[in-house]
């Protein structure tokens, strides 16, 4: 057939392919090393195999494709038209879409269902790589963010790998949406932990000052060292701060926490029994483990924790009347506790002689569960109702509280 002076020549199924191979850099240099080539432009599939169609042709010879081909041609085209329409899809995706034209095409030619069937793998890696931009944010470094990475890396697979097998457009496809699942559940868990820590800071104040109150509840009524008020009210109070951010109240944690506050208070507290001594001895090692450890949550720096940790110490000894060689004068006077070894001799000399393990009323207290409801004799012989919110097995505590949860007493079971 000729047009005009030329004779007509219809590029086989086989050329084709090849002329498509030869168009493909050019598609790929529009979106290689990305954060330096972006055009804003898109590549027009029809109009470059024209223009190479025409580059190949002479006076004498015109390369043409067939109608059908041209049809396939036309449709590749007009759908990466539409991807390149799509406003909600970044100009750097689509530009690495654009990349895929010739396989795509490739495949269209080969396959006549590309267009009828929407669940062509080929189509589907095409929308996942559109869709996959929706959640997307640019970054001024395409070649770092991980999501451009990634969508890079499955689109040159794609471009050089295929060869008309479709488990490969498969694979691709399993592992874009693997990939966009977990980045995903990672994104998600990064922008809860921001929120949550915008929820912290702005609840900081009502938290610190939640675990101030609970603290005062346990040392209400108490007549201990200036030194140990300050470090529970400092020290032990960040570490408490920092659970309450972390779990909140009433966690698996809290109680523990409570039970320990308790304990050191039992350790420095003025008021004596027989075998204190020896209970004292064996719970206070692990006490002060544990002190140690909330320190060192709480962010206080190993000097100066174990400083604190060992002015507590020496308060505690003297309040058991340890001998002068392990409180010096200076370190009793430097924690204020003078006035604590007096009243521990006054409060031991009307002392009750002590119950024995198999006396009938301290078995009766030992089985009193928690939640137990009682009425202890108060202030001008008022009788308080309250309840068994916990005890301290290793010191024989017990500690009651009111409806409101405040507690009111706290005795030992030999009481």
């Amino acid at each position: 057939m000729m047009v005009g002076n030329q004779r007509l020549e219809l590029v086989a199924s086989d050329q084709l392919l090849t002329l498509l191979n030869q168009l493909q850099p050019t598609f790929d240099a529009q979106a290689t090393d990305a954060e330096d080539s972006i055009t804003g432009q898109a590549q027009n599939l029809s109009e470059s195999v024209g223009s190479l169609l025409q580059e190949q042709s002479s006076t004498s010879t015109l390369r043409a494709i067939d109608r059908q081909s041209s049809d396939i041609i036309n449709l590749v085209t007009f759908l990466y038209e539409e991807i390149w329409k799509d406003m909600t899809v970044p100009i750097p995706i689509k530009e690495l879409i654009g990349r895929t034209q010739i396989t795509v095409l490739k495949i269209a030619l080969e396959d006549s269902g590309f267009f009828d069937a929407a669940a062509h793998p080929a189509r589907l890696f095409l929308n996942e790589l559109a869709s996959a931009s929706l959640s997307w944010t640019e970054s001024e470094k395409l070649g770092q963010d991980p999501v451009y990475r990634k969508m890079q890396e499955l689109v040159t697979r794609f471009v050089r790998n295929f060869s008309g097998d479709m488990a490969l457009v498969e694979a691709l496809l399993g592992d874009l949406i693997a990939f966009e699942n977990e980045f995903a559940d990672a994104n998600q868990e990064k922008e809860q932990k921001l929120l949550d820590e915008d929820e912290r800071k702005h609840r900081l104040e009502e938290v610190e000052q939640y675990a101030l109150d609970k603290i005062d509840e346990r040392i209400r009524d108490k007549d201990i060292s200036p030194f140990v008020q300050s470090f529970l009210k400092t020290h032990f109070h960040k570490f408490v701060v920092q659970v309450l951010l972390r779990e909140g109240p009433g966690g698996i944690i809290w109680r523990p926490i409570m039970n320990t506050i308790d304990v050191l208070l039992w350790t420095v507290s003025t008021e004596k029994q027989e075998g204190d001594l020896q209970r004292f001895a064996k719970v206070n090692l692990r006490l002060l483990l544990d002190l140690g450890k909330a320190l060192e949550v709480a962010g206080i720096e190993k000097p100066e924790a174990e400083e604190s940790l060992g002015k507590l110490k020496r308060v505690q000894e003297a309040c058991f009347e340890t001998p002068p060689a392990v409180v010096s004068d200076e370190d009793v006077a430097s924690v204020g506790v003078d006035n604590e070894k007096a009243s521990l001799v006054k409060s031991t000399t009307g002392r009750q002689e002590p119950l024995n393990d198999d006396d009938e009323h301290l078995q009766e207290v030992s089985n009193y569960p928690i939640g137990i409801w009682l009425e202890s004799e108060g202030a001008a012989e008022q009788a308080v109702r309250c309840t068994l919110a916990a005890t301290i097995d290793t010191i024989g505590k017990y500690v009651f509280v009111n409806g409101q949860g405040v507690k009111v007493i706290e005795k030992s079971k030999w009481d």
